[in-house]
């Protein structure tokens, strides 16, 4: 599962042309599904039109780029229909007002959080008072233009953390921290510093969140490497000595990949294959 902010701005990478095809400017939200159905481009063409590629379409959402296989699956906007469609209904999550089914305004959205297909999982929420919250999926009811409509027993449903998402430090209530310092006071009988926890806290975070970032690499790259297995290298891989790693029309394998990764030639590879 990925935030919304960290996608926007990432580079397609368009896997058979080995070609960077512009990054991702906006996303386009299907008001009855819940679901990201496009993403549209800047490849710095704007007077050509807006382009857009289909959620579908997409193999892997990585820290640094959106992979698709192909360029072919980049779209004008102007020609897709349902993409036309999608920007009028003008469905915008970011800043938008929150309300519950009676009426009773609850705060502004200021992230959301989207799985794997496209769904939306949830949605960041700021509190008048300033606390942040996770509106779960289930608990949406409406999703309409600059407003989200949520079920009135909301306070029952929110969630300090999105499923999977590595929570900030300075989301971190101060008061938590406090009372934590209380229970080691209580506990040890000495009072241990205050910023001894705040560093202890920032140390802690630190590791989830370079773990939470590892097992998205991890998994992107599985991704990547299902795709690649089986399809052709389009062009002679050589190390830095000139030692040849793949021909050309060289099969890709679990075991090709490895020896392409120890040389540091990984990248190079991904960007230079075709179907079998």
């Amino acid at each position: 599962m990925r935030s919304a902010n960290e996608i926007m701005g990432l580079v397609l990478l368009c896997i058979n042309e080995g070609k960077e095809a512009g990054t991702v400017k906006d996303m386009l939200i299907d008001r009855q599904t819940g679901t990201v159905e496009f993403l549209v481009l800047d490849d710095g063409q704007w007077y050509f039109g807006a382009k857009v590629i289909s959620f579908k379409d997409i193999l892997g959402i990585g820290s640094n780029a959106v992979t698709t296989e192909t360029e072919d699956n980049i779209e004008r906007f102007v020609e897709v229909e349902r993409a036309v469609a999608l920007i009028q209904d003008g469905i915008k999550l970011i800043s938008a007002k929150v309300y519950t089914e009676k009426g009773r305004y609850i705060g502004k959205i200021d992230e959301f959080f989207i799985d794997d297909d496209g769904g939306i999982a949830g949605c960041r929420l700021i509190l008048d008072d300033g606390q942040i919250k996770i509106i779960p999926r289930q608990s949406i009811v409406t999703f309409g233009k600059n407003v989200i409509v949520v079920e009135d027993n909301i306070e029952e449903k929110f969630m300090d953390h999105a499923d999977n998402e590595v929570p900030s430090y300075e989301e971190k209530k101060h008061l938590e921290l406090q009372e934590y310092h209380h229970r080691e006071t209580s506990k040890n009988g000495t009072q241990k510093p205050f910023n001894d926890i705040l560093l202890n806290e920032s140390k802690t975070h630190v590791k989830e969140e370079l773990a939470d970032k590892a097992e998205a690499a991890k998994s992107f790259e599985q991704k990547q490497r299902q795709f690649l297995i089986g399809r052709k290298v389009s062009k002679r891989i050589t190390s830095k000595d000139g030692e040849i790693l793949a021909e050309k029309g060289t099969i890709i394998t679990d075991e090709l990949i490895d020896k392409i990764k120890e040389n540091g030639k990984y990248m190079e590879l991904t960007m230079s294959t075709s179907p079998r």
